[in-house]
Formats: C-alpha cells, structure tokens, sequence
C-alpha cells in the first residue's frame, strides 16, 4: 500500500500496534471525519487509523438515525428495519451515536418525543458515556432538557425508565458539570431543582463549582457567572473548598486561571484562602506562577494572612522561588508558564510583602502576650498564646516551626518559667523583627540562571 501522497513510501503490509484499539478510538475518528473538514491525505490517514480497530463498529447508518437527522418520520423508519424497535432504538451507527443523541444534537424537539414514545432509552450513552440529557445540558437547551427529564413521568411515557440526573460519562461527569463548565445559568437552576448532585465529583476530582469557575474562559457572562456559583453554594451538599485529586480548590482553580468575576465571587462568599494542594502549593506559588495584573490588585486588597510565604512546594520552592522561576527559567518551549511582567513582578512582591508582614505582626502579638506571661508565672495564658500560634503555624504548612513552638511550650509545662525560656521567645521575637525591616528583592535567588544576584531590570519598588 502506497499513501497517495507519493513521496511518503509506505510499507505494503498494513501497520497495526501491537495490541488493538478499542472500539471508542474507531468511534472517535469516524465522529471527527463526519464533522472536519480535512484533506484528501489527512482524511487518508484518519481512515487507515480507524482499520487498526478490531472491535465491531456500530453500522455507518440506519433509517431510523437518518431519520432522527432530518428531524421526523421515527416510527416508519422503524417499520422498515424489520427489527426489534428497541434494538433499532440503541443501534449506535459508526460515530457512535444512538438516534437519540442525534435528534438532542440536531435540536430536533419532535424526533426527540417520537423516539421516546418509540421506547428510547433516556439514559442511553454514545461511545464516551454521554446522555442525551448531557448534550443538552452542554448547549443550553431548557426546553429539550425537560423533555428528557419529564420522560417516564407520565403513562403515555413508554421510556425504560426516568432520566437518570446523575449519570456519568466515562469522564465521571455529570450532565451538572457540563452545564456549569459552560455557564448555563437556566441549565444548571433546572437540574437543581431536578435533584443533581452538586457535590459530584468527576474523574480528576472537580466538582460542578470548579468547573463553573472556568465558565468565564468558555465565553459566559460575568451576571451569570456569579448566579451559576450562588446556585451552586446554595445547594445542599455543595462544599465551597472542596479540594480535586490534585487539592486544588475552586479559589486556587480561579485564580490558575485568571478568572476574576469567580475569585472575588469566592472570596466573598468565605473561600478559605489558606488552603494547600497536594504538592504543597497554596495560593502564593499558584498566583506567582499564573497570576495576571487584576488578580494580583484583587488579592492585594484583600489583606490576606494566614498564608506560609516560607512553604516550600513538592519541588522545593517557595512562592518567591515560584516566581523568580517565571522570570529566570531558559527558554523551553516544553514549559507552559507565562513570564512575568515589570508590573506583575512588582505587583506579586508588594502582595507578599503584605502577607508576610501580617503573618509576622500575628506572631509577634502572641509571642509578646506569652513573654508578658512569665514573669507573673501564669504559664497557663502563655501556654494558651503559644497554642494559638501551633495552631496556625500547623494550618499554614509551617511544620518546622510548629514543631519548633511545641518544644517550647512542652519546656514551660515541666519546668515553669525559666530564664531560657524568656530568652528563646525573645530571640525568635529579635528574629521576627529583623525580617518584617526586610524586603522580597534581597532574598536569596535560587533560580540564578545567569550567575547574578539581582533581578534582570527589576529593582525594590521605591520606599522599600
């Protein structure tokens, strides 16, 4: 066999992979060809992939599909296949479809009621795991999603049963995820109210709100971006922290992808800023690493505390390495990560700044408390201070220095006030203050591609 393009010399054995691909793959390049516009070559070469199938592929149509497609005549194209109708009803042809999916995806309302009073299974997949209601749900068609959900409801109503909301694809999404990843705002109020599980979680662990957040980058308004998310927080169930496979929340995922409206709509609503992924990553290496111009002003704003500027993540940096990476990294086309700019530099150092003195205001308050303490012998209250300061320290990802305050605290319970310990809570008091005199521009650089010890062409803002 010769590819037709003849300067690509093709053996004449026909290639096939070691093992063979299931029947989806087959499904997915016969979907792609029907619906791509492709050359006579790339077409070519889609069809030589597709023989690498050997699992049994559904027919490339049948009179009731091609009848679903033109929008009517279900019932006579069912006579004429001189079959079982619920055989001809769950047919999938060769992309892959029941006539059902193509009726949903035609937007043809009638076909749709024809082949449900035929017996059409609601709840049939396509060879990913879509339902008819999640096509539906993915475009935002109200009226063919409660022609969907009213099926079974009623005795003239001839469907297997009632559509099941809470199906998943092979994705583990639910017809609610795709609705929101949308921003469907009537999409996701109906099956709300239809019962779907605002707490699903898919296959990489997001949930209906992390991918309402990402509605903004598929083009939703804002308005109704912040409906989608009120509706969803109102929902039983629903957790506003909740954390992916990764530990990213929907506040870390707004702020990954630049998605205002949602951050202040989450921030407002009570997100938990202080929260750490999986790789020990909190907000501060998620916005050094991503975070645009209005993000880092919004966060600013905030006054944030509680935030470890000092975690160091599953490869060793902390927020600020996080940044400096952006800045200095080698040119490789293999990383996806944008640099930052003058102003976002300086924009991300004057966020930690605020963040880190905070923090350090916080811990010098207990630390004062717990030393005013001692010399009344009142090692209970400075007990207490120095609880309060493992607390959040542990919070935070600070273990060392959790640890760190815990072995002073397990001192003073054994051995009461002693001058030692005054001493190592004013020596930590001394340590806090020389760093809050600081600034973020003169820290060590551990990403110093070019052998300097300064920024290239950024300097400490003026006043610092």
């Amino acid at each position: 066999m010769l590819c037709r393009a003849a300067k690509f010399s093709i053996p004449t054995t026909k290639m096939r992979p070691e093992s063979w691909c299931p029947s989806r793959v087959g499904y997915r390049i016969n979907y792609e060809i029907r619906r791509g516009r492709f050359s006579e070559k790339r077409r070519y070469l889609l069809e030589q992939a597709a023989s690498f199938v050997d699992d049994e592929l559904g027919p490339e149509t049948t009179p009731v599909h091609e009848a679903t497609r033109q929008g009517s005549g279900v019932q006579e194209a069912l006579e004429s296949m001189h079959i079982p109708a619920s055989e001809a009803l769950e047919m999938l042809d060769a992309t892959g479809s029941a006539p059902l999916h193509l009726a949903v995806i035609r937007g043809h309302d009638h076909a749709v009621q024809e082949l449900i009073d035929a017996g059409a299974d609601v709840n049939c997949k396509d060879f990913v795991g879509l339902t008819p209601l999640m096509l539906a749900s993915t475009n935002g068609w109200i009226d063919m999603m409660q022609l969907l959900l009213s099926a079974g409801r009623t005795r003239t109503g001839r469907g297997r049963s009632r559509c099941r909301i809470n199906q998943r694809d092979m994705k583990g999404k639910t017809a609610l995820h795709y609705a929101a990843k949308y921003g469907y705002l009537g999409a996701v109020q109906l099956l709300l109210e239809e019962g779907a599980d605002s707490s699903a979680h898919e296959l990489f662990g997001w949930t209906p709100l992390h991918l309402a957040v990402l509605s903004g980058s598929k083009g939703a308004d804002p308005a109704a971006i912040e409906a989608i998310l009120q509706a969803l927080l109102d929902a039983p169930g629903t957790d506003i922290d909740a954390q992916a496979n990764n530990g990213y929340t929907p506040l870390m995922q707004a702020i990954s992808d630049n998605q205002l409206v949602a951050l202040q709509y989450l921030t407002n609503a009570g997100a938990d800023h202080t929260k750490i992924d999986r790789d020990s990553t909190n907000i501060l290496h998620i916005t050094a690493l991503y975070g645009k111009t209005d993000i880092l002003h919004h966060l600013q704003q905030m006054d944030l505390n509680g935030i470890s500027v000092h975690l160091r993540d599953a490869d060793g940096d902390t927020p600020w390495d996080s940044l400096l990476f952006t800045l200095e990294k080698p040119h490789l086309p293999f990383l996806d990560l944008r640099k930052a700019t003058r102003d976002e530099s300086e924009a991300f150092a004057r966020l930690l700044r605020g963040v880190r003195d905070r923090n350090i205001q916080d811990d010098l308050a207990f630390l004062e408390q717990a030393l005013l303490a001692l010399p009344t012998n009142d090692t209970a209250a400075a007990c207490s201070f120095l609880s309060n300061l493992i607390a959040t320290k542990r919070k935070c990802g600070e273990l060392d220095n959790a640890k760190f305050y815990e072995g002073i605290k397990k001192d003073l319970h054994a051995n009461g006030q002693q001058p030692h310990v005054s001493t190592a809570i004013q020596d930590v008091i001394n340590d806090l203050k020389e760093e809050l005199a600081s600034d973020p521009w003169g820290q060590f650089l551990r990403y110093d591609f070019w052998g300097e010890t300064t920024l290239r062409g950024l300097e400490s803002p003026d006043g610092w």
